[in-house]
């Protein structure tokens, strides 16, 4: 059904596809066509993954893109509760960091991937994308630093990084090795044909941190992964470097973690200009994705989404190795909008 497009999207890390493809984070968007309850939706693998690859072919996709509330599930394993709101992906139903003091970390329960909360959902939701499609999904979890955040709260975390930073370290070491390197590892030997391998990383993100930070407490426990589990491992969604005076210091970070692949989302792509990624792109020969945010595809005319889309493309897409992303598609993205998006993607992308 979508072999055109897994080949499009391939193609495009390495050279020129017939045309520009497009992916989509789009799991939210799903579920509201889908008319599921998101308790049903974020449990039932066959009802994601079905309703996933409905959505994408009834729109024109390129692919689906198996995605779900990736920040909830290891910190859902290791014990926060969940809250499922009725038409939104799940959230974390409690202000208390699980990680208070440094005792905490010894009485962690480190999760057993196949057994623990919905770690089995995901396990099995893989497995059935790559029944429906013929193509293992991108093996997907919540990058270190983000999920230190998450069971030590931002403000306490930001706070060790200044006041204790070897607790801040011993946090990080503990979650990537004990935690995520052998959740990542159970999700390789479920879906061995997989070659992405993409952590979530919203939070390692300008103005939240800044260069320092993300030097010694980001940069490291990817790299660390990487040895661990294989070169294959990186984050794409830092944002932000529209905040330095130099953009290129964060995109020589984002290199670091990320040399197959570089991306920049809006609304830093819009301030900076493409033409700044695509040189850089250029430059270290690697593959380029430029990002149509969210808010973007909420507010603007259509006219004003044709443009985007087109000098995007007009800039990105000189060479090859490049594809568009819209970052986010919620429930209630505006359906004309995003028609108007896919349309202008496949009649400004041909080369």
């Amino acid at each position: 059904m979508f072999e055109n497009g897994f080949k499009r999207f391939f193609d495009s890390f390495e050279g020129t596809p017939d045309r520009v493809p497009f992916i989509a984070q789009m799991h939210e968007f799903a579920l509201a066509c889908s008319k599921s309850s998101a308790k049903q939706f974020y449990t039932d693998p066959e009802c994601i993954v079905h309703s996933t690859i409905d959505t994408a072919d009834n729109y024109g996709f390129d692919i689906p893109w198996l995605g779900y509330d990736v920040y909830n599930i290891e910190a859902e394993a290791l014990g926060l509760p969940l809250i499922f709101p009725d038409t939104r992906p799940p959230e974390i139903g409690t202000n208390k960091p699980l990680i208070r003091t440094k005792d905490d970390l010894e009485k962690l329960i480190i999760p057993d991937p196949f057994s623990s909360a919905r770690m089995p959902f995901v396990l099995e939701a893989n497995r059935l994308f790559e029944e429906a499609t013929g193509h293992p999904p991108p093996i997907q979890f919540t990058a270190p630093f983000s999920l230190a955040i998450t069971l030590r709260g931002y403000e306490n975390f930001i706070m060790d990084i200044n006041t204790e930073p070897e607790f801040a370290h011993a946090i990080l070491q503990l979650i990537t090795q004990g935690i995520l390197a052998p959740w990542i590892e159970a999700m390789k030997i479920e879906s061995p044909g997989a070659t992405l391998y993409r952590g979530a990383d919203a939070m390692a993100s300008m103005p939240l941190v800044n260069l320092p930070i993300l030097e010694e407490f980001v940069v490291p426990y990817i790299l660390m992964l990487k040895k661990l589990c294989g070169d294959g491992i990186t984050t794409l969604n830092w944002w932000g470097e529209s905040h330095l005076t130099n953009p290129k210091d964060m995109l020589e970070l984002k290199l670091k973690i990320s040399p197959a692949v570089i991306q920049g989302q809006d609304a830093d792509v819009t301030k900076i200009g493409p033409e700044l990624y695509k040189e850089f792109a250029v430059k270290h020969r690697t593959a380029l994705i430029l990002g149509i945010g969210n808010l973007f595809l909420h507010k603007a005319t259509l006219k004003e989404i044709r443009s985007r889309i087109a000098h995007y493309i007009e800039v990105g897409s000189v060479g090859g190795r490049f594809m568009v992303y819209f970052c986010y598609l919620s429930a209630d993205t505006p359906i004309p909008n995003i028609i108007e998006a896919i349309k202008a993607v496949k009649k400004y992308g041909a080369y």
